[in-house]
């Protein structure tokens, strides 16, 4: 050990060093081990090799499915699979807000000449136009009763 961590682990005995813990496959290592894993740990601020030693386990486990040529990742057909129901979720969640902002603030009607005649049909947008003479209680060119 490094007389700097050695020093820190009198002073401050809870002290975090930065460390590193490598796993390899032995033939990838230039050590002589007959397990078939090399487990090492290195302190990563002094640059220094704390300790080395074979294992019968690759420690850490890396799950995942299959991988697609050419790729890093892995393909999982589990999460392939559930795409559809999770695009489903969002459609559903998004039409039941709609809902609720067309409750709260519904589409209006407007007189032809003083607006757009594009429809908006988000809320509180746009969606009809009239003639000037349209009454909505009434009907078309009635004036009341």
């Amino acid at each position: 050990m490094h007389r700097d961590i050695q020093r820190r682990c009198k002073e401050e005995p809870y002290a975090t060093v930065d460390c590193r813990h490598i796993i390899l496959c032995t033939e990838d290592y230039e050590g002589k081990f007959r397990t078939p894993y090399v487990s090492i740990y290195i302190d990563a601020e002094h640059n220094q090799l704390l300790e080395e030693s074979g294992s019968w386990s690759p420690v850490y486990i890396k799950p995942r499915w299959q991988t697609v040529s050419g790729s890093a990742y892995a393909y999982s057909p589990a999460a392939i699979a559930g795409l559809p129901d999770a695009r489903l979720i969002q459609a559903m969640t998004l039409t039941l807000l709609e809902a609720g902002e067309m409750a709260v603030r519904p589409p209006i009607i407007g007189v032809k000449e003083a607006l757009r005649s594009d429809l908006q049909l988000f809320a509180g947008g746009f969606t009809t136009a009239v003639d000037a003479e349209y009454d909505e209680r009434y009907g078309r060119g009635s004036h009341g009763p």
